[in-house]
């Protein structure tokens, strides 16, 4: 469902019910939820989706295990060094765990990551009704919907392109303009379009541009073509997100 008269859109109630809008955001929309009747009711029916896959979703069916007798008394009689072994182990390997979260959330993101007077983006995958944060390699799959969104303080120009598994180029957005989208500035901002992924498998690079000036769109798909690797043209800043489309669950 696409927003209308400044209604919210799909995207964002999905964030909005996975907590992962930040404050302003999530009391901007609430405030929207409270005024507008179509989206209250559309929030209640995704809301409800969910709850009902939570409950009647797959589930993993373990195998029950046999343990001979005698296996259980050995294990009894060990049972002391054992737990001391696993403590130490445990141990290690919270701290272990807890170090490398803590070098990871001190380290500079390489996501959404922007140079100064250029944008930082973001990727969202719906799949199956559901709307994720796509990584800087993401498993998709055929007619998943992509979404980006972006963040700069200065207005400038936008697009997005895609070089597939058979090495075609093609331009995601604009579709429908020959050179970049004007992109007013703002934070967590939705492009006007998203995208349908075709039945191409294989791994899949997109390639997020911001520029300064409103550049021509068909040299830079043209680019693509000749290999992977994509430099950003002067005046431009890019992200480089790499898909890997395997077949439909």
């Amino acid at each position: 469902m696409s927003p209308v008269d400044g209604c919210i859109s799909d995207f964002v109630v999905d964030r909005l019910l996975a907590g992962d809008l930040t404050a302003s955001e999530e009391q901007q929309s609430r405030g929207h939820l409270a005024r507008c009747e179509r989206c209250a009711a559309r929030l209640a029916q995704v809301d409800a989706e969910r709850a009902a896959f939570s409950q009647h979703g797959p589930r993993l069916a373990w195998p029950k295990i046999e343990v001979p007798e005698r296996a259980v008394s050995g294990l009894r009689r060990h049972l002391p060094v054992l737990s001391l072994a696993a403590a130490a182990l445990l141990f290690v390997i919270g701290r272990s765990s807890f170090l490398e979260r803590r070098e990871r959330d001190e380290a500079p993101s390489t996501s959404g990551t922007r140079t100064k007077g250029g944008a930082s983006f973001e990727l969202y995958i719906r799949h199956a009704g559901q709307t994720r944060r796509a990584g800087d390699r993401e498993v998709v799959f055929p007619g998943d919907q992509l979404q980006l969104e972006y963040t700069t303080t200065e207005p400038g120009h936008l697009l997005l392109l895609s070089l597939d598994g058979k090495g075609t180029a093609s331009v995601y957005f604009p579709s429908t303009d020959s050179r970049a989208w004007p992109a007013p500035a703002g934070r967590g901002q939705l492009v006007p379009e998203s995208t349908i992924l075709d039945a191409v498998l294989g791994e899949e690079y997109l390639h997020a541009l911001y520029c300064a000036r409103r550049v021509e769109v068909e040299p830079l798909r043209q680019e693509l073509v000749e290999g992977l690797v994509f430099d950003a043209p002067p005046g431009c800043s890019v992200r480089t997100i790499l898909l890997e489309k395997k077949v439909g669950p």
